[in-house]
């Protein structure tokens, strides 16, 4: 992850964020479109402006020190809205300590390792935060934990970008009480992300960032909602017995549907693509997917048989 931002721009979006207590507007909230480069701070009238330009699955998020962090659907954002924010709760929250047996070193190369990943782009990035990480292993379930009661900045050097990443969830399951990355079994993310580019315009980083997004999960769920070629060649992989493979086309599995500004994708998985194993939240996927493609082999988790992908390959 932390690999690219959208570079969107066009039409506006504007707001005014006030406090909900005092009803008085705040200013410093910094507002962006999540996984993007699109963001601005708050003025002194606790007013803003974003340029958009496509329809976007991506989430609208107001972030500010003192205050809980909001999200909100671009479906459900509209122009000169009123938003209000509660203040947030800055008290150290509990703190429970695990005999897990790890070190907080090793705790942090295992973070490292599944939160920037193996890649060259990856491995080129250095959290410059990293005391702001509470890391623990649950010995009870074999899962790992982390957070963080602030935004994280990462350099990632290779794409030119900074990136703000605030953490709402980070666990990892393993078959048995280790982080070795062989004996992972499930990987549970979420947050959100706001990239500052610190070249803009330099022809290095505009093509290093689009050949990464030229393998990722967003250019392949281009390619099946929209029929963007790519190139890379993303294959989905099946099994049709215990000693054969198969390859099938995309439109045995996926059906695609016009709506207004996006893609409605319906999924329909064959028995092999189905699971028992559930994810760290107890949760069954509706089906899984392995993928290869010019960058290796990745498996995707669905957990509905139908959803929207926008121009850039972001689901709702």
């Amino acid at each position: 992850m932390l690999l690219y931002g959208a570079a969107l721009q066009a039409h506006t979006i504007s707001g005014k964020i006030y406090d909900r207590r005092t009803g008085e507007p705040v200013v410093g909230v910094v507002v962006y479109l999540d996984g993007t480069t699109i963001g601005v701070t708050t003025d002194i009238h606790g007013e803003f402006s974003l340029d958009v330009k496509h329809a976007s699955n991506s989430i609208l998020v107001m972030r500010h020190v003192s205050y809980e962090t909001k999200s909100f659907p671009m479906s459900s954002v509209k122009d000169h809205a009123d938003y209000y924010l509660a203040e947030s709760n800055n008290n150290i929250g509990e703190v429970v300590v695990y005999d897990h047996g790890f070190t907080r070193e090793e705790l942090l190369e295992a973070f490292r390792d599944e939160f920037l990943g193996r890649t060259r782009a990856g491995k080129s990035c250095a959290i410059l935060n990293e005391g702001a990480l509470k890391l623990w292993f649950n010995n009870s379930t074999n899962t790992f934990h982390a957070q963080a009661d602030t935004v994280l900045l990462i350099d990632n050097e290779f794409l030119g970008y900074r990136i703000e990443y605030l953490i709402r969830d980070f666990n990892v399951k393993y078959e048995r009480r280790t982080i070795s990355p062989s004996a992972k079994r499930v990987v549970q993310m979420a947050g959100t992300e706001f990239f500052i580019d610190k070249y803009p315009g330099r022809r290095t980083y505009l093509r290093r960032r689009k050949n990464v997004y030229e393998q990722s999960s967003s250019t392949f769920l281009r390619c099946i909602a929209y029929g963007v070629p790519s190139k890379t060649s993303f294959r989905v992989v099946v099994p049709d017995n215990q000693r054969q493979l198969y390859y099938p086309p995309f439109s045995e599995l996926f059906t695609v549907q016009d709506t207004v500004g996006m893609k409605s994708v319906i999924f329909s998985p064959n028995k092999y693509m189905i699971t028992n194993e559930k994810n760290s939240y107890g949760r069954e996927p509706y089906g899984t997917m392995t993928v290869k493609s010019d960058g290796g082999i990745s498996t995707i988790w669905f957990f509905t048989d139908k959803f929207l992908v926008d121009i850039y390959g972001v689901t709702d």
